[in-house]
């Protein structure tokens, strides 16, 4: 039976699919959109426009169903050589898929590189949360149940950059996201944990609006793909302004060694030259690429501020341990002795033999050894500092007993071309698997009674033995606050009445009764006849609902009135007046609680703390 006609890519999840026609033609066979074909919209290219950041409006539903966007995609049509046919068609495909909350499957269109650093540990991963029983058997990252991702009015435009296998795409439309708690596939171990909580049975439904959201795809052999690592370069590059994307000649070249040990000399002799672009050269270029591709953009100036430091490094006596299994290694470093000299002192470092050696110029010799530290005396130490000795001894045991069969990873080595790189992904992988592998289900549960008897005789010791942990001051003097626990006195004023006034005369009387800490209360609440008090709840203002003219009026009065109780030696200037009320210039006619996008208000805000600081 022929299949002319049908949909010509494998989904071996049985994922239906439709033929969508691009503006260029072309028959492109996507999974449908809640809406049908119909509500995927999908534009000729426009004319390129550059962004100095892609921004994302809404920071609920668009955001999570974005960023798992960001992360992943399907395949759905396929270069000849691998890959999409181009950045448009990736996009189309990018999202439409994401609506099959395929995960698996999505790692198909990721950029090899980062599919053969992600895919595999993802699946380890989520093989050992189900053998824990953190997941249920029924979990499936081919088909996560309980999350339904939709995307509407998708619009795409390709924004080519200065080189030919970069193009950033822009993605504007709408998405949805609905979460049933109860379809989430989570194991018996957190369901027995939680009991019949109603927040697991809990859902949510919401909508987001995708505006000017943009990715980077790449073209690798032939076909594009999307780059989570590419995405990030470019937008580190639209910070720092930079114009042009260096060319794959200008990039750092990959250098690795023949063997695992060579491939971590080639790193530990740039570590010992304090060599930034040797140090990259050695990372593994799977992970990596984007890195060392965007270094020339910065890796001068990085490296002009590493060699004034004038600091000198020799890493000698190299041993290694390596446990290689096709390719891929872990190597653990064995002995090692580190010299570091700079600014006038020397340290020295010698390791071997399970013990820790460290000598310097300025300070004495001391030894470590694991096994001393293993039969050392923890015990006095926690006596020491007034802890529960019994319970937290108690820990540690129970934390060295689920570990005991555990075999380390070391570090992680990735054969790539023929050479050997130092993987930093694939070692906090490995190192992730290595500790669930260590663990079973009654290893967590006796790990979880154990904290929990160590966080709960710590607190009753604490309650117990500080009835009144504002009592005395750091000096020992009495403060007078034995009746009190700090806080109550300051709170039951706040909750006195609705007038301000009221609530200034009884923190002034808690202050001069020895009740409540003047530290605990506000000049602003202190002193209301400057009008900021009725502004605050509980110590925290809120100006929100002020225009700008609003708010800086009110802010010039109080000033002008702050400056009249230090004229009159009512209070002084350096404890008594708030400090935001130091120079009104530095809020440039702005109200910063006003401004309602959050990245905007966070950056408005930092900028006028760091200018009060200075008019200090």
């Amino acid at each position: 039976m022929g299949n002319e006609g049908q949909d010509p890519v494998v989904h071996q999840h049985d994922a239906p699919t439709v033929p969508l026609t691009t503006p260029t033609g072309a028959t492109q066979w996507m999974p449908p959109t809640a809406g049908g074909a119909s509500s995927v919209v999908l534009p000729a290219p426009s004319v390129p426009r550059r962004k100095k950041s892609g921004k994302l409006v809404g920071a609920g539903v668009g955001a999570v169903a974005v960023l798992i966007a960001g992360a992943f995609a399907v395949r759905a049509v396929t270069a000849d050589e691998g890959g999409y046919e181009s950045p448009t068609a990736a996009a189309e495909a990018f999202f439409a898929s994401i609506a099959s909350e395929d995960v698996i499957g999505a790692m198909d269109a990721v950029l090899p590189g980062e599919q053969a650093a992600f895919r595999q540990p993802l699946i380890d991963v989520i093989g050992e949360m189900r053998r824990l029983e953190i997941a249920s058997d029924t979990a499936d990252m081919s088909a996560v149940a309980g999350i339904d991702i939709e995307f509407a009015d998708l619009e795409f435009v390709e924004q080519p950059t200065n080189v030919d296998d970069i193009t950033n795409v822009e993605v504007n439309g709408s998405a949805s996201i609905a979460v049933d708690g109860a379809a989430i596939p989570l194991g018996d171990l957190i369901l027995d944990a939680v009991g019949d909580s109603d927040a697991m049975n809990e859902t949510f439904e919401g909508e987001d609006p995708i505006e000017d959201y943009v990715f980077t795809t790449v073209r690798d052999g032939g076909g594009w793909y999307v780059s989570l690592g590419y995405t990030v370069a470019e937008r580190a590059r639209w910070e720092t302004g930079e114009d042009e994307i260096p060319s794959p000649d200008a990039a750092v070249q990959p250098a690795g060694g023949a063997t695992p040990e060579e491939g971590m000399d080639v790193m530990l002799d740039a570590v010992e030259d304090l060599d930034l672009e040797g140090m990259i050269a050695a990372l593994d270029p799977n992970e990596f690429a984007p890195l060392q591709r965007y270094a020339p953009l910065f890796l001068d100036d990085a490296q002009k501020m590493v060699d004034d430091a004038g600091a000198e490094m020799s890493i000698e006596d190299r041993e290694y341990t390596v446990d290689q299994d096709g390719s891929k290694a872990h190597l653990t470093l064995s002995a090692a002795t580190v010299s570091l000299a700079g600014d006038g002192m020397e340290v020295e470092l010698e390791y071997g033999d399970g013990c820790i050696r460290i000598s310097g110029s300025q300070m004495e010799t001391q030894n470590f050894c694991a096994d001393d530290i293993a039969q050392g005396s923890e015990g006095q130490t926690f006596d020491d500092l007034g802890l529960p000795t019994e319970e937290l001894t108690a820990l540690g045991e129970t934390v060295s007993e689920a570990f005991a069969d555990m075999q380390g990873s070391g570090i992680t080595m990735t054969e790539v071309d023929g050479q050997w790189y130092v993987s930093p992904l694939g070692t906090m992988s490995d190192t992730v698997l290595s500790v669930m592998q260590a663990l079973d289900r009654s290893e967590i549960e006796d790990i979880g009674d154990a904290v929990s008897a160590a966080v709960n005789a710590f607190f009753s010791d604490f309650s117990g033995s500080l009835d009144d942990p504002f009592g005395t001051d750091p000096f020992g003097e009495d403060t007078g606050t034995e009746d009190s626990d700090g806080f109550s006195a300051y709170y039951e004023c706040l909750d006195a009445s609705d007038d301000v006034d009221v609530r200034a005369q009884c923190l002034q009387d808690g202050i001069d009764a020895g009740t409540i800490d003047p530290l605990f209360v506000s000049p602003q609440e202190l002193y209301p006849q400057c009008g900021l008090a009725e502004y605050y709840e509980a110590g925290f203002p809120d100006f929100a609902d002020l225009s700008d003219d609003e708010f800086i009026a009110l802010y010039t009065e109080a000033q002008t009135c702050f400056q009249g109780l230090v004229s009159s030696g009512e209070i002084s200037e350096d404890d008594g007046v708030p400090m935001e009320l130091r120079d009104i210039a530095c809020y440039e006619g702005r109200n910063p609680d006003a401004i309602e996008d959050v990245d905007e208000r966070f950056d408005v805000q930092g900028e006028v703390f760091d200018c009060l600081m200075n008019a200090g």
